[in-house]
């Protein structure tokens, strides 16, 4: 039976991968139809995500360049250790960094070599949202809550239930993770630091009538997002937390993705070329997402022998520690020369 990430429901080598957007993030899909021209991408239910192969490639390429293993458009791993002509030419690895990548994250197709990669990485899908808001009609609660909200759905953090759930077999998610949180009645719950009752919130200009719980000792599974982003220190998640039911989370959602109307201009008139206007989406900063990275199982004797990965506990391991050497930053989807898609990663056993 397959479970998260293709592999089997056995299999407990997992840990979850934490990313919060330090700029604007555009996981894109190519060209569509509508107003915007170029969407980010969105799983059948309608919710953006950052697909996990775009999050391996990326990260491929970036420790691939950062450890010289490049050569063309191609990740070297392997390189011929005699000279052209000489019998019996054999092969070895570039550099053991350059292995362990082609281990880790799989070859690059170009004949060097046959197998799957050990580490497999699951879609991330953001679980907050942040946007503008204010508290309607309540004055004494406005200037405490007004600023930020975060906004998700039952339905992202079912998904991150299940991811919670995976990397943690036989824990329950870890005293229940966002279990208390998809069975609710009300249609929109709203999490703070200091209010009760029934309240309307004015969400990126939308009015969100919910039920407001008070969390002294909040038990938000993601307490903990120290050095993640700026953005949580100030406006701490767990006190500003929007759960809305699916319908209606989708189109707050969209909302809140920030729309950039661009052109290219015809430098001889300075004015607009033909065809050259269109509007891309983004969403916004301080984003997080949820994910899952996994250990397959499988090991390559081409790469993983050189690599010293033939034990599996190692392999989640070495990962961590090459996304360490990058600084735990990592740039996906488009727009990377105008200084989007940047991504701040951790990865955790459990929440």
């Amino acid at each position: 039976m397959r479970g998260v990430c293709g592999l089997t429901d056995s299999s407990p080598n997992a840990k979850l991968l934490v990313a919060s957007a330090l700029t604007p993030v555009h996981p894109g899909i190519g060209r569509a139809p509508g107003a915007v021209d170029l969407p980010v991408a969105r799983d059948p239910l309608g919710f953006p995500l950052i697909r996990g192969s775009m999050v391996k490639g990326a990260l491929k390429t970036r420790l691939g360049q950062t450890n010289d293993c490049v050569k063309g458009d191609t990740i070297k791993c392997m390189e011929k250790n005699g000279k052209s002509g000489e019998k019996n030419i054999g092969e070895q690895c570039k550099k053991k960094e350059c292995c362990k990548i082609c281990c880790l994250l799989g070859r690059e197709l170009d004949g060097e070599g046959e197998g799957a990669s050990a580490i497999s990485i699951g879609d991330l899908y953001p679980i907050l949202i942040p946007g503008p808001a204010s508290i309607h009609c309540n004055s004494s609660l406005d200037k405490a809550l007004r600023g930020v909200v975060y906004v998700t759905s039952d339905v992202l953090l079912a998904r991150a239930q299940a991811y919670l759930e995976y990397a943690n077999p036989g824990q329950n998610g870890g005293n229940n993770g966002f279990k208390q949180y998809l069975n609710q009645e009300e249609d929109a719950l709203y999490l703070a630091g200091d209010c009760s009752g029934d309240i309307t919130l004015l969400v990126a200009g939308q009015l969100i009538k919910a039920k407001c719980v008070k969390t002294e000792n909040p038990s938000w599974p993601l307490n903990d997002l120290n050095g993640l982003n700026p953005l949580y220190k100030a406006y701490p998640p767990h006190e500003r937390l929007l759960v809305l039911k699916a319908g209606t989370a989708r189109m707050l959602i969209n909302r809140l993705l920030d729309h950039v109307t661009r052109i290219a201009l015809d430098r001889d008139t300075k004015t607009v070329r033909q065809g050259m206007l269109w509007t891309e989406e983004y969403l916004p900063w301080g984003t997080l997402f949820l994910g899952i990275v996994a250990d397959t199982g499988f090991r390559n004797k081409k790469y993983c022998d050189h690599a010293d990965l033939k034990n599996s506990k190692y392999a989640l391991k070495a990962l961590e520690d090459m996304l360490g050497s990058i600084g735990n930053t990592l740039v996906v989807g488009g727009k990377e020369s105008i200084g989007s898609g940047i991504l701040k990663l951790k990865m955790l056993k459990t929440i």
